[in-house]
Parts: C-alpha cells; sequence; structure tokens
C-alpha cells in the first residue's frame, strides 16, 4: 500500500471514531485576523471537524474578504445583523445540530492554537458524560511563557470574583468549588447536548460575562466544567495599566452592564444587592480615575445605568445618561473619594 493510501485510510479511521465537532469563529470588522485564525485552527490534527465561520454583520465589506478563503471543510454563514457573540454563537449551535455534531467549540478570532489542541480538549470531553465545558489555558500572545488564565472564580452571592493564572490553584477551584468555578470562552468546547438542553447562550447580554452565565447554568444543570493543563490558547492580551487608552468604550460598558444583569438574572436585584453596589462603587472608582477620558467615563457610567433598567444587547449609538442618574452618581464618587482622602490624612475635616 502506497504512503498516501496508507493515510487516507488513516485520517478516515480517525473521522470514524472521533465525534464530529463544529469549529466556530466569529468575525466582527477584523476580516483580515479572523482570516489568520481560520489558517490556524486548519492545521490542527483533529480528523473530524466542521469550521463555521460566521460573519456577524460586519457591514464593512468583511464577507466578500472572508470569500476568499476556502477549505473542504470550511463553510461561511453571513448574518445581515450583528448578533453579538451570544447570538453568533447560538447560530453555530443551531448549524452543529443540524450536522450531528457532538461538540462545539468557540473559538475567537484572536486566538492562536497548536495542532494538538483540540484533540486533547475532545479526549478530556469524553472522558466523562457528566462534563459540558472544556477550557484551555491562556497565555499572553506577545510572551507565551507567561498564562493570562489557569481558572476563573466566581461568587454570585457575595462579591469574590477573580481569575488565576496559577494552573494548581485554579485546578483546586475546579475540584473543591464547582459551584463559582468559570471557564472562559477564548476557547470553550462545549458539549452540544448541554448547550442544547439550556437553551443556548443568553443573548440578552451580547457579549462579555456570556461564559460566567454559561459556567454557572452549567453546574445548575448538573455539569462539570473543566481546565485541560495540557493545551495552552494564544490569546490578545488587554492593557489595563495606566489611563488604558487601547481599551474601546463599548468594553467598559458591557462589563459593568453585565456584572448587574448577571445578577439580576440569577437571583435579582435585592437579593444580590450587596454585590452589584460593590461593582458600582468600583466602576464609580475606575470612572473617577479615567474621568479625563469622557467617551470611556460615559460608557462606564451608561453602562451601571442600563443595568440598572435590566436593558441587554448591543452597545448603543449614542451615550445618553439621565442627568438625575449621572449628579447621583457624581454624588456618590464624590463622597467616597473624599472619605478615602481623610482616612489618608489628606483632605481637611468638615
Amino acid at each position: 500500500m502506497s504512503s498516501q493510501s496508507q493515510k487516507a485510510q488513516s485520517a478516515d479511521l480517525g473521522s470514524a471514531t472521533s465525534p464530529l465537532v463544529l469549529i466556530c469563529v466569529l468575525n466582527y470588522r477584523t476580516a483580515a485576523r479572523t482570516l489568520d485564525a481560520v489558517r490556524n485552527v486548519l492545521e490542527c490534527d483533529y480528523p473530524n471537524l466542521h469550521l463555521l465561520l460566521i460573519e456577524n454583520g460586519s457591514g464593512d465589506g468583511s464577507a466578500e474578504v472572508l470569500k476568499t478563503c476556502t477549505a473542504p471543510r470550511l463553510e461561511l454563514l453571513v448574518s445581515s445583523w450583528n448578533r453579538g457573540f451570544s447570538g453568533g454563537c447560538n447560530l453555530a449551535l443551531a448549524r452543529a445540530l443540524e450536522l450531528g455534531a457532538k461538540y462545539l467549540w468557540l473559538l475567537n478570532s484572536d486566538a492562536e492554537t497548536s495542532r494538538d489542541a483540540l484533540r486533547t480538549l475532545v479526549q478530556a470531553a469524553e472522558s466523562d458524560p457528566a462534563i459540558g465545558l472544556v477550557s484551555p489555558l491562556i497565555a499572553s500572545d506577545t510572551d507565551p511563557s507567561r498564562l493570562s488564565y489557569a481558572g476563573a472564580f466566581m461568587d454570585l452571592h457575595g462579591t469574590q470574583e477573580e481569575s488565576t493564572a496559577d494552573v494548581a490553584e485554579g485546578q483546586q477551584w475546579m475540584l473543591e468549588q464547582p459551584e463559582h468555578f468559570v471557564v472562559w470562552g477564548t476557547a470553550l468546547l462545549v458539549r452540544t447536548e448541554f448547550l442544547q438542553r439550556i437553551g443556548g447562550l443568553d443573548e440578552h447580554l451580547f457579549m462579555y460575562y456570556e461564559d460566567y452565565d454559561l459556567s454557572y447554568r452549567a453546574w445548575v444543570a448538573g455539569y462539570r466544567k473543566v481546565v485541560v493543563p495540557e493545551v495552552v490558547v494564544l490569546h490578545e492580551e488587554k492593557d489595563f495599566s495606566g489611563l488604558m487608552k487601547n481599551i474601546k468604550p463599548h468594553y467598559f460598558y458591557y462589563w459593568f452592564r453585565n456584572f448587574i444583569l448577571l445578577r439580576r438574572k440569577h437571583g435579582g436585584i435585592l437579593r444580590r444587592a450587596r454585590p452589584i453596589w460593590w461593582k458600582v462603587f468600583r466602576a464609580l472608582e475606575l470612572r473617577h480615575r479615567i474621568r479625563e477620558q469622557t467617551e470611556l467615563a460615559d460608557a462606564i457610567l451608561m453602562g451601571l445605568w442600563h443595568g440598572a433598567l435590566n436593558r441587554g444587547g448591543v452597545y448603543p449609538d449614542q451615550i445618553r445618561v439621565p442627568r438625575l442618574f449621572r449628579v447621583a452618581m457624581d454624588a456618590v464618587t464624590q463622597g467616597t473619594v473624599l472619605r478615602r482622602a481623610r482616612a489618608a490624612g489628606d483632605a481637611p475635616p468638615s
């Protein structure tokens, strides 16, 4: 038998014994970067995959650029409007169910994977039918030796919310605190049966915190969440140092709004009043620190306002915060700053 025939037979056997995985890569106005992600993931050694590239309503000609990329296992789906991360992933879930895919791999367009990453993640998922979510470790794309994620922790009842780059600590949270353990959505392998059972990702959140929501719903539904230390995926890091001039306003809007929406969803605004107020104070402290960057500061305030209103969906085209709410938040900020200054001995007594 020729070498090519042996390879073909090996691939066929691999496809027959490996469950089908649908890989979802979303594009929103980053066509060149998305094409790099597609080329990267098509080099993986997993034998039974279908790559779904979703053009998520960019409206900037991205669809025409993405059509230039063709491959036997690649499918392009063009949405006429921006559905957000959650809505785009739900399109992928529907397609995965049509194809009979056992797993859905949600892969960020700015993530870079190794050839064996998917195979190793699937092996972990196949080890226990109760595993619903599987994540790799996440490392910096500029310094692969520096981990940015090995696990995360969220207490919906309190204020503790943090991630760790320490593998041992992450594994400890995973084993000892399954209710509070969070897997990030950067390169998340999801069992489609689980995702169908819970009704998909929450499109009210649109983007950010949907992985925190998914992690908690997995625990409620009786599924496990695991991080596989043998797999490392590289991902672009945000720089939160200094005045954070590289951070876009919508990031702060979604981050603070969705923190509140998540607490409202799982317990209500009254039962979750303590963590919500804690986040409000944190948001106002940040707003005060970057107050000269009015667009960023106003995005934080709008996120708090829409969280209070339980308004989800896409980032608004215009920032319009009611004057009374702005005045109230300014008063809270001034009071907090003054109290801290007095405690530090930097302000005169009243």
